[in-house]
């Protein structure tokens, strides 16, 4: 439940905190989980959930409501500095199978 702002300020703590202590922290090691919620809005129970943890914060800014606003974040978070992503969907999607295709189609090319 970060941005890819929040998520980069966090990545270069741990790695500051890290250099501090003698220690190195891989640059591959860092990732996020990313609830998508394609053709849609953020469903009102992850919307409630988000607001409880992050008061103030925008659901919508955290969960991409397609997959073309999911691919942008996840090149967001790649220019932070993530490296690994955790794709799921923001609810039980009516077909899973779907989901997995699309999945594949939209976000599988962005792998290296």
């Amino acid at each position: 439940m970060l941005t890819p702002d929040e998520a980069r300020a966090a990545r270069e703590t741990i790695q500051a905190a890290a250099s501090a202590a003698g220690r190195e922290v891989e640059t591959d090691h860092f990732g996020i989980s990313l609830a998508v919620a394609p053709g849609g809005g953020v469903p009102a129970d992850l919307a409630t959930a988000i607001r409880q943890r992050r008061p103030g914060s925008d659901p919508a800014a955290l969960v991409p409501a397609s997959w073309a606003a999911a691919r942008q974040a996840i090149e967001q978070y790649i220019s932070a500095g993530l490296s690994k992503f955790v794709v799921r969907p923001a609810a039980p999607p009516a077909s899973l199978d779907d989901f997995l295709s699309d999945f594949a189609r939209e976000l599988m090319p962005l792998q290296t």
